[in-house]
């Protein structure tokens, strides 16, 4: 089960691209790093583009910033939280020294869920579950498998 899910037709395409992110976090947390930095930046284009705040072709940084300075009222946890998103990825996609943890993979998996819940609350009439913690997916098939040979 994954935390990002929407009943919005428009939005299925980034739940996807999250959810695949969140289901790599315990198997390849440096691809889940790099995957939810892709779905921070579509978010945010989709957000601009929302708002109509025009230039998408930005940087993300840019695009974070111009969000900011805009003054249309984003939360400061959300552009934080895309901020970090950012800084995870780059590291996690640029830098060959970068070690990325299941750790550090499960608090962007958080950071998203914070964006995506404030995205869909804003922009769509979807209820939002509350954030569960995803579960490595890898020891509940290892369970199955010893109570099965019980």
């Amino acid at each position: 089960m994954s935390n990002f899910n929407t009943s919005d037709k428009n939005y299925h395409e980034y739940a996807k691209l999250a959810s695949s992110a969140e289901s790599l976090v315990f198997s390849d947390p440096r691809s889940s790093l790099t995957v939810f930095g892709t779905f921070g930046e579509q978010l945010t284009r989709e957000i601009m583009h929302l708002d109509g705040l025009g230039d998408w072709e930005l940087n993300q940084k840019a695009r974070i910033d111009k969000m900011r300075y805009y003054g249309n009222g984003y939360p400061d946890a959300v552009l934080l939280a895309l901020d970090e998103i950012r800084r995870k990825r780059n590291g996690a996609t640029h830098d060959n020294q970068f070690i990325a943890t299941k750790g550090e993979a499960l608090k962007i998996d958080q950071k998203a869920y914070l964006v995506w819940k404030w995205f869909l609350e804003s922009f769509s009439l979807n209820d939002v579950p509350e954030y569960v913690t995803p579960v490595d997916q890898r020891n509940i098939l290892r369970v199955k498998q010893i109570r099965l040979k019980l």
